[in-house]
């Protein structure tokens, strides 16, 4: 798993902690609620070893915590500005935090922003450089399926969280392909809570560009994005694949020369090898 000291779920559910139950790793866990009859919660703490799941919408087996009227939500965003009932080491931890990263949120909702104003993410704190990262995928979607108006207001929602939040929006990214990407990086650094067995995807890539089996590097690599439904990205290996087989074709029958075909194959092998690293 990658290895998030605090992961702050906005999911009304107890799917996020499901999963690292069945997988046998130890969580803190800790649950926001409205209630004062609600039983007192375990100490705040986080470690790299034991992660803390924070979740924010209640907890479907706790009385009273989930929100489902409009009251409800009112009461609860009211008892977040007071901040109240959080831990103190809580909120000291989110007031030191470097780094957040977003995924999935829905940003049309003007909740969300309130959320983020109110659990102080963007305050300035003496010594501390916040970095925060968002997903955007419903503008996405919408601005090249739904032109127009819709697209507007999606474009003017993505410079307000830019420019008012300081929020750093990945562009042209599938979300699933961002995370194997950082799960790749966080293997490499060795870091990983559960180290990936070897011989990872860049280390069998790389023994069969160094064989000059180029095409068995292309079959690992197209499986690989194939096994995580990463369509777009195997695709353009497809691509690419024809145009070195072309130009593979054309060098063999003489019409291009020998330099010109090696400095392409020798690029090819490159992105190849970039591309096996990014995954891991």
């Amino acid at each position: 798993a990658i290895p998030f000291k605090l992961v702050l779920n906005f999911s009304p559910d107890l799917l996020l902690k499901s999963v690292f139950d069945k997988r046998k790793i130890p969580v803190n866990y800790h649950c926001y609620g409205l209630k004062k009859t609600q039983k007192p919660e375990a100490e705040f703490e986080v470690a790299r070893d034991k992660p803390t799941i924070y979740n924010f919408l209640g907890d479907p087996k706790v009385p009273g915590s989930l929100i489902y009227t409009y009251k409800a939500l009112f009461e609860y965003l009211k008892s977040l500005y007071e901040n109240k009932p959080f831990d103190v080491k809580f909120r000291d931890y989110l007031s030191s935090i470097q780094n957040f990263i977003f995924l999935g949120f829905s940003y049309e909702k003007w909740y969300l922003s309130l959320m983020l104003h109110i659990l102080e993410f963007l305050k300035e704190t003496p010594g501390i450089q916040r970095s925060i990262h968002g997903h955007m995928i419903s503008c996405e979607k919408n601005e090249k399926k739904h032109p127009g108006p819709s697209s507007e207001r999606n474009g003017n929602m993505l410079t307000f969280y830019q420019n008012e939040m300081k929020v750093d929006f990945i562009e042209e990214c599938d979300v699933q392909e961002f995370i194997l990407q950082l799960y790749g990086a966080c293997g490499h650094l060795g870091i990983l809570r559960t180290q990936v067995p070897k011989p990872q995807l860049k280390e069998k890539v790389d023994k069969e560009i160094i064989k000059g089996k180029i095409d068995n590097a292309i079959k690992l690599i197209i499986e690989f994005l194939d096994k995580n439904k990463l369509e777009k990205k195997k695709n353009a290996i497809i691509r690419l694949q024809g145009n070195y087989n072309a130009n593979k074709d054309k060098f063999q029958q003489k019409l291009i020369k020998k330099e010109d075909f090696e400095v392409e194959e020798n690029n090819f092998k490159k992105y190849l090898l970039e591309l096996a690293s990014n995954f891991g």
